[in-house]
């Protein structure tokens, strides 16, 4: 409401005034950066719908069968609930391609195939009424062992092969034991694409640890503040939004919502990689739906 906008904005004024932030780079960098960048990208975004198809081919396969399957039941789409998530769900999928063309990432969205997947295995289970039939339990094991394929795939082409946007085209094998540059780093391999020999590199980096261990002032109570501050916004995120529900009357299981959130990875940017800005788009959102009651 109009008293939790004023109160959030007067808040906002004052922790500016407090920190001495100049509001013209504030803007700056919280608004107007992040709006060029994507207008950028836009910008020179190039469609070609032959290499959509040929890249994201196992994504799109699994949502093209259902389409046909489903094709005399959208006139009933809305009595059930399966075919009104399925539908969601597509054009979810259509959105992280979108997305997947637009951004700088790596590619991320392939978890999207067994998901399809298992639509056309809920959509071919009512086609077939005789479930002992072969050929209904020869589509559903080659559809399972397509899966297992082409999980199998990716696992290896992303996470074993490391074919990844700037490394697709560096040569792995001469990369070296990563405990040279710290213990911590035990089973890991050093290779990036800036250094030929990863020997230079993990000399520089050595000798950058070393300058931070003789520096007089080792421990900087900034860096823990910096830290230690997308945790806090992390367990304020899951807050605002239980108060949320909370004002809505939308009943939930509270173990259920957390098992969600921490199922989507963003405690990894809370604990582990905190000088990202997923925890604070994560607590945005909550804020916004806060806001918005």
């Amino acid at each position: 409401d109009l008293e939790k906008v004023l109160v959030t904005n007067k808040f906002l004024y004052s922790f500016i005034l407090f920190q001495k932030i100049d509001l013209e780079m504030f803007l700056i960098q919280l608004f107007y950066y992040p709006i060029s960048i994507g207008g950028d990208r836009f910008a020179t975004l190039n469609v070609n719908y032959d290499k959509i198809i040929s890249n994201y081919k196992f994504i799109l396969l699994p949502i093209i069968f259902s389409l046909f399957l489903l094709k005399n039941s959208f006139n009933k789409f809305t009595k059930e609930i399966k075919i009104f998530n399925f539908l969601i769900f597509t054009a979810f999928s259509i959105i992280c391609i979108y997305h997947q063309l637009l951004t700088k990432n790596q590619n991320f969205i392939f978890f999207l195939i067994p998901i399809n997947l298992a639509f056309l295995i809920i959509f071919l289970d009512e086609k077939f009424k005789n479930k002992s039939k072969t050929k209904y339990k020869t589509l559903i094991f080659g559809i399972l062992i397509f899966c297992l394929f082409v999980t199998s795939k990716y696992h290896f082409r992303f996470n074993i092969d490391r074919k990844f946007h700037d490394l697709q085209n560096t040569n792995l094998e001469n990369s070296v034991n990563a405990q040279k540059i710290h213990f911590s780093l035990f089973g890991l391999q050093w290779k990036t694409p800036y250094f030929e020999d990863p020997l230079n590199e993990i000399l520089i980096i050595n000798n950058v640890l070393k300058e931070l261990e003789n520096s007089k002032s080792p421990i900087s109570l900034v860096y823990y503040i910096y830290s230690f501050a997308p945790i806090f916004y992390f367990f304020i995120s899951i807050l605002l939004l239980q108060m949320s529900m909370n004002e809505l009357n939308i009943k939930y299981d509270n173990k259920l919502l957390l098992i969600a959130i921490f199922g989507t990875g963003i405690t990894y940017y809370s604990f582990d990689r905190f000088s990202m800005s997923h925890i604070y788009e994560f607590f945005g959102t909550s804020f916004l739906i806060f806001l918005s009651e």
